[in-house]
């Protein structure tokens, strides 16, 4: 076959290819650019998405935490009174059962006038569970059988008279330091089974 178009025409219709070609390449690229863009965008988007729902989850999270602390204190706060009140209960002072076994062991004819229950100052010289009694009698020999009942009783351990004092006439008194004219101060130990009661 005999080609009868001229070169120059020929060579317009090889570049004419040769441009439909690569404007198919440009729109290819042009398209595959579109849809790798539209990709990212996507991608992007989902993420975004998954990030707004990470937060709200977080901050509703946040919230019930904060509520959480709130019960928290307020459990460790009754945790805090339940251990103050296990401590008082565990100490519990039975004054009761102290001055009515105190009562019992008073002999007659002696009544107590002064006494100081729980912890008294520190002093010098004196035992921590150390206390002073002040009682009145109606004569000497009731003094030292109150020293002998208190030596006696299970709520001391050491009773020692401090001083006995009687006035030089009665005849001007009345009431009680008329009938136990008497007055005696004594140093008393407090036992250890009963110092939890006295102190």
């Amino acid at each position: 076959m005999i080609n009868l178009i001229d070169p120059a025409r020929k060579r317009d219709i090889a570049a004419a290819r040769a441009n439909v070609r690569l404007l198919q390449y440009c729109v290819m690229i042009v398209s595959l650019a579109g849809l790798i863009t539209l990709i990212y965008g996507a991608g992007f988007w989902l993420i975004h998405q998954d990030e707004q729902t990470v937060r709200q989850r977080l901050d509703e999270q946040s919230s019930q935490s904060a509520q959480y602390v709130e019960v928290e204190r307020e459990a460790e706060a009754f945790r805090k009174n339940l251990t103050i009140a296990k401590r008082i209960l565990g100490v519990e002072t039975t004054y009761s059962t102290f001055l009515t076994t105190l009562g019992g062991d008073m002999p007659d004819g002696a009544v107590l006038t002064n006494l100081t229950i729980g912890k008294q100052p520190a002093v010098k010289g004196r035992a921590a569970n150390a206390m002073t009694l002040q009682a009145r009698a109606i004569d000497y020999a009731t003094v030292l059988s109150l020293k002998s009942k208190l030596e006696e009783s299970s709520l001391f351990e050491d009773v020692n008279i401090l001083s006995t004092t009687r006035p030089d006439s009665i005849a001007g008194l009345s009431g009680l330091e008329a009938k136990y004219p008497y007055q005696a101060t004594l140093n008393v130990k407090v036992s250890s089974g009963a110092a939890g009661a006295a102190q």
